[in-house]
C-alpha cells in the first residue's frame, strides 16, 4: 500500500462520520499517531514569488506580496532565507518563481548542502489573481558589482529555466577562477531555456581561468534548450579554458543548445575551448550550433579547440550538431591548434573514446586572416591521443592561412613541453603532461565520412603510431593531397592527382584500396548531395534534412551504392535503395540519394 493510500485511509478512519465513527471512537489517538507513523498526507511543496522591486508585504507567499530584489538583500540573502526557512518548515520541494522583469543584483546568492528539489523559474507575469502565465519579456539578472550571481555546492536536485544572466563578471588576484555567472560543485543541476550573455572572468597574471559563463566541477549537469552568447575568459599568463563554460569530472548533457561568439583572449598563453573546454566526466552533446567561437592568442603558446576541447573524458558522445566559422588565432605554428580538439595523456584511468555522428563541420567561412594576425585553424578536428569515431559527418573548407600543413581531420600523438604552464595543466586534468608522460593510443576510423574542399590536406595521421582508417568515404578538394600516412582506405572514393593515380601519401600498412572512380557528380557546396539518373532521388539542399527533389542528371555518381558490403545502414537509405549503402556523410540515412530503378521487364509464357 502506497504512503498516500495508507494516509487516505486512516484520515477515513480518524475522521469520518456516521455508523463507522461511532465504533472507533475510542481508536481516535491511536490512529492519529499512526499517521504520524506513516508520514504527513498531501504535503505540498513551498512556492515562493519573486519581482523585481517586491509588492505588498514583501512575505514572498504570492505574487501580492511578491519578495524584491530590488535592495541589496534582495538577491543573496532574503531568497536565500526564505528557501532555508520553507526547508526548516518540513517543505519536500521548493519552487522560486522570478516575475519578468531586470534583477540587477550586488552580491552573489550561495546555497550549500540543500538534498530536497530545488527549482528557479522565470519569465512570469505576476499577475495578483494568482494565474502562472508567462510574459513576452524575460527574467534578466545582472551585476551591479564584480561578482558572479550563484554558487551551488553539494545540491542534489536544483533547476533553472527560463532565466538570464548577462553581464556576470568574477575576478581573482590568487587561486583559480572559476565560473563568471556560475559556480557548480557537487551538485545536479539542470538548466532549460536560460540565456547566459556577456559573462567573463578574468585572473590575475599567474592564475588560470575556468569558465566565462558556468565552471562545474563533479556532479552532473544537462543544458537544454539554453544560449551562451558572447562570453569570454581573459588571460595574460596562464592558459584559460572554456570561453563559456569550463567542466572537471562532470556528467554533462548539452541538447539543443547554441553556443555563439563566445571566445578566450590571451596575451601570452593560450587556452583550451573558445566555447567549451571539457574535462573528465561523461560528456554528450546533441542537437546543437556552434558559431564563431574562437581562441585569440597574441603570443606563444597552444591555444587548442576554437570551439571545443575535450580531455580525457571517460566517454565522449556528439550526434548531430552545426560547426560553422570557429578558429584559432596566433603567432607560432604549436601543433594543438584545431576547431575541435580531443586527446587523452593518461591510460591508467582507461583510453577516451570519442563517438561523432551526423555532424557537420564548416570553416569555410573563416577568414585567413584576422586583424593582420594568421588564422591558425591547423586542423578542424584533431585527435591527439585517444580513440576518436566518426560516421555520417561532413567537413568542409578548412581554413588555415599559414606555411605548415594543414588537415581537415588529423589524428597525432605528439607530448606537450614540459613548460610551467603545462605542469598547471595536469594541475586541472588531475594528471602530469610531461614529455615523460605514458601516452594514451592514437586512433582515427571514419565511416561513411565527406571530407571536402579544404586548403591543403584532408585527412592525415602524424607518427608511426596513429592508426588512421576511412570507410565508405569521400574525401575530395583539397588542395594537395586526400589522404596522409592512412592505415587502411576501404571502399573509399580519394580525389585523383593530375595524372590519374590515387592522391594519398604514405607508407602502406594495410588494405589502400580506394577502387571508386570516375567524376564524383554531387551537387558540391554546401551540401555535397549525391546526383542521380532518378528524376526524383537526389537531395538538392539541406544537411540531413532537406527534402528530395525532381532533379535528373545524365548519370549516377559512382558513390551510389558503392559502400562496403554488409556496411550498416541500409535498411535506411530511402527506396530504391540498391544493394550497398552509398558513400560518403549521407550514405546509411534516409537522406542517401536515391538508386535508379530497375528497367521494366515482361514475363512472356508460351
Amino acid at each position: 500500500m502506497s504512503n498516500a493510500t495508507k494516509c487516505a485511509y486512516l484520515k477515513v478512519l480518524a475522521g469520518g462520520g456516521g455508523a463507522l465513527m461511532r465504533h472507533i471512537k475510542m481508536f481516535r489517538a491511536a490512529l492519529a499517531a499512526l499517521v504520524t507513523v506513516f508520514g504527513t498526507c498531501n504535503i505540498q511543496a513551498a512556492d515562493i514569488f519573486v519581482s523585481p522591486t517586491g509588492s505588498g508585504e514583501k512575505t514572498g507567499m504570492n505574487w501580492s506580496n511578491a519578495l524584491s530584489c530590488y535592495n541589496n538583500d534582495g538577491w543573496h540573502v532574503d531568497i536565500k532565507n526564505a528557501i532555508m526557512s520553507a526547508i526548516n518548515g518540513g517543505a519536500e520541494k521548493v519552487n522560486v518563481y522570478f516575475a519578468a522583469g531586470n534583477y540587477s543584483v550586488t552580491n552573489q546568492l550561495s546555497l550549500s548542502s540543500i538534498t530536497i528539489p530545488l527549482t528557479f523559474s522565470g519569465g512570469y507575469v505576476g499577475a495578483t489573481d494568482g494565474s502562472f502565465e508567462k510574459s513576452e519579456t524575460v527574467t534578466k539578472v545582472t551585476r551591479t558589482k564584480n561578482l558572479r550571481f550563484f554558487a551551488a555546492t553539494s545540491l542534489s536536485d536544483f533547476s533553472i529555466e527560463d532565466m538570464t544572466f548577462s553581464g556576470g563578471k568574477y575576478f581573482k588576484t590568487s587561486g583559480e577562477v572559476q565560473g563568471g555567472a556560475c559556480y557548480l560543485s557537487s551538485s545536479s543541476v539542470m538548466m532549460k531555456g536560460c540565456v547566459f550573455s556577456g559573462n567573463w572572468l578574468d585572473g590575475d597574471s599567474y592564475y588560470c581561468g575556468q569558465g566565462g559563463a558556468i565552471f562545474s566541477a563533479s556532479g552532473s549537469l544537462t543544458l537544454s534548450d539554453c544560449q551562451f552568447l558572447g562570453n569570454y575568459a581573459s588571460a595574460c599568463y596562464y592558459p584559460h579554458w572554456g570561453g563559456a563554460i569550463c567542466t572537471k569530472s562532470t556528467t554533462l548533457l548539452i541538447d539543443g543548445c547554441l553556443f555563439s561568439g563566445n571566445y578566450i583572449k590571451s596575451s601570452k598563453v593560450g587556452g583550451s575551448g573558445g566555447a567549451l573546454s571539457l574535462n573528465g566526466g561523461v560528456i554528450k552533446i546533441k542537437n546543437s550550433t556552434f558559431l564563431n567561437n574562437y581562441i585569440y592568442n597574441d603570443n606563444t603558446g597552444n591555444p587548442m579547440g576554437g570551439a571545443l576541447a575535450v580531455r580525457s573524458a571517460v566517454r565522449f558522445e556528439m550526434e548531430d550538431c552545426h560547426f560553422e566559422g570557429n578558429y584559432v588565432r596566433g603567432v607560432d605554428d604549436a601543433d594543438y591548434y584545431s576547431g575541435c580538439y580531443f586527446d587523452d595523456f593518461n591510460p591508467a584511468d582507461g583510453v577516451m573514446t570519442a563517438a561523432v555522428i551526423r555532424c557537420v563541420f564548416d570553416s569555410r567561412t573563416v577568414a585567413t586572416k584576422s586583424s593582420g594576425k594568421n588564422i591558425k585553424t591547423k586542423s578542424d578536428i584533431l585527435i591527439n591521443c585517444g580513440h576518436l569515431f566518426m560516421t555520417n559527418c561532413l567537413v568542409l573548407g578548412a581554413r588555415g592561412g599559414h606555411a605548415e600543413m594543414l588537415y581537415s581531420v588529423r589524428a597525432q600523438r605528439i607530448a606537450f613541453p614540459a613548460t610551467a604552464s603545462n605542469k598547471y595543466v595536469g594541475s586541472l586534468l588531475d594528471l602530469v603532461c610531461r614529455k615523460s608522460a605514458i601516452f594514451a593510443d592514437c586512433s582515427l576510423n571514419l565511416v561513411n565520412c565527406t571530407i571536402a574542399d579544404g586548403v591543403e590536406y584532408g585527412v592525415g595521421g602524424v607518427g608511426d603510431d596513429v592508426t588512421v582508417d576511412l570507410k565508405n568515404c569521400i574525401v575530395s578538394g583539397h588542395s594537395l593531397t586526400g589522404v596522409v600516412n592512412a592505415t587502411s582506405i576501404e571502399h573509399s572514393y580519394i580525389q585523383a592527382n593530375d595524372d590519374g593515380s590515387w592522391n594519398y601519401e604514405g607508407t602502406e600498412k594495410g588494405n589502400l584500396n580506394p577502387n571508386v572512380v570516375g567524376d564524383i557528380n554531387w551537387t558540391g557546396a554546401p551540401y555535397y548531395h549525391l546526383l542521380t539518373k532518378n528524376a526524383d532521388g537526389a537531395i538538392t539542399n539541406g544537411w540531413f534534412s532537406g527534402t528530395f527533389q525532381s532533379l535528373k542528371t545524365a548519370a549516377d555518381s559512382p558513390c551510389i551504392d558503392a559502400g562496403a558490403p554488409g556496411s550498416l545502414g541500409l535498411d535506411l537509405e530511402p527506396y530504391y535503395s540498391g544493394r550497398r549503402v552509398n558513400i560518403g556523410a549521407y550514405g546509411g540515412t534516409p537522406w542517401a540519394s536515391k538508386t535508379s530503378p530497375l528497367p521494366g521487364f515482361k514475363l512472356i509464357i508460351r
